[in-house]
């Protein structure tokens, strides 16, 4: 793990907003660091060069990351010579070629897979075994992967610095909260009790359906998105994540948002690893009784990934179809009150900060004032390549 000089922007991953600082994820490589102090005119400063990296939180200037099988805390004082503080050794069993997941036994392959070539092969298949894809004779499952959280920002050179963490998109599958550092595995989620920062402890594994995507805390409940549905716990105790209900819908990818008495979740279902070959939508669920939640509406979508909710205004990545804005005060009736639609940009993921709106696209990073929702306005923009 070491600091190295800007790289240009390819094939940009998960997002993250700390301070005046906004990192994006090179998926397998690292973090690119972006300097935001001026939103009017975001700057490319560093990479952080992290073998095997798909995800990241942040807490008290310290930089949780994966480093393929590790968890690393990453001390960020110096944002531009970084350094490893800590590590917790094999706590991660999967890598993510390509946006898929592969399963390997490390013990079995003596090491990490840290790269690779994408080829073509034929392979007899056992019918019967639903959903395995083989390789060489032995089975692996490839699944998409979508996850999310939600925290609060602060100025990461000011006193209020101490004890905060960042905010992070919703394609994210690390959350903190409280005292503790949540991990998503699609049929597990790690506790790591972070109260001493430098040396993050694993506590507890939960497990959880085979199918687990995304993360998302409100009002100390954990909402764990899945391919079949939606998964609720509660963090009353946060050490120990208690299960309380679980909803089920027509298998495809889905990070989720929630805000007071609603989670929105999107659903998407046009790529191989993500279910059905219909059924692009944004679905509105009731989460009132925590123990019943019940699907209030659906809005026909294009291809959604991310979504946000900040209040009443609702934020929509639909892919080719853009970034879609809506007034969602009315839960029943959202289509018919959207605020505006960007269609120059191919929206995956987004972050509402409370009066600017963080959104990564395959093009590039762009920033949008929201404080007067009626009157939206870009106000930077930051292009990949």
């Amino acid at each position: 793990v070491v600091s190295t000089p800007a790289e240009a922007f390819l094939n940009p991953g998960r997002i993250y907003a700390y301070g005046n600082y906004i990192f994006i994820n090179a998926p397998g490589k690292g973090i690119h660091v972006i300097d935001n102090s001026d939103k009017t005119n975001p700057r490319n400063i560093s990479f952080i060069e992290i073998p095997g990296n798909y995800d990241m939180s942040i807490r008290n200037g310290l930089l949780y990351a994966d480093n393929a099988t590790d968890l690393v805390a990453i001390d960020i004082s110096n944002i531009l010579a970084v350094k490893t503080v800590s590590r917790v050794e094999n706590v991660f069993s999967e890598v993510y070629p390509e946006g898929k997941r592969i399963y390997v036994n490390s013990s079995t392959e003596g090491g990490v897979i840290v790269g690779w070539k994408v080829v073509t092969v034929e392979e007899k298949v056992d019918s019967q075994n639903n959903g395995m894809f083989y390789f060489n004779g032995s089975p692996i499952e490839t699944i998409s992967g979508d996850f999310s959280l939600s925290n609060a920002t602060v100025d990461m050179t000011s006193k209020a610095a101490v004890d905060q963490t960042g905010m992070a998109g919703s394609l994210s599958r690390f959350l903190i909260y409280d005292d503790f550092l949540y991990t998503l595995e699609s049929w597990k989620i790690d506790v790591f009790d972070i109260q001493k920062t430098s040396a993050p402890q694993k506590i507890k594994e939960i497990p959880c359906t085979w199918s687990a995507e995304t993360l998302f805390i409100n009002n100390k409940n954990l909402f764990v998105g899945t391919r079949d549905g939606m998964i609720i716990y509660s963090l009353a105790d946060a050490s120990q994540p208690e299960f309380i209900s679980q909803l089920a819908h027509f298998r495809s990818c889905d990070p989720v948002a929630v805000s007071g008495n609603y989670a929105f979740v999107t659903l998407r279902t046009n790529e191989n690893n993500c279910g059905q070959a219909v059924g692009n939508e944004l679905e509105v669920i009731s989460i009132e009784n925590l123990k019943e939640p019940k699907v209030v509406a659906v809005y026909p979508m294009t291809a959604p990934r991310g979504v946000g909710i900040d209040g009443s205004t609702l934020f929509v990545c639909d892919g080719e179809a853009g970034l879609k804005i809506f007034n969602a005060a009315d839960v029943l009736n959202i289509d018919k009150n959207q605020l505006i639609q960007y269609t120059d940009i191919n929206a995956t993921d987004v972050i509402p900060m409370g009066k600017y709106l963080l959104t990564l696209g395959t093009e590039g990073l762009s920033q949008y004032d929201y404080s007067d929702p009626k009157n939206i306005k870009r106000i930077s923009s930051l292009t990949l390549k």
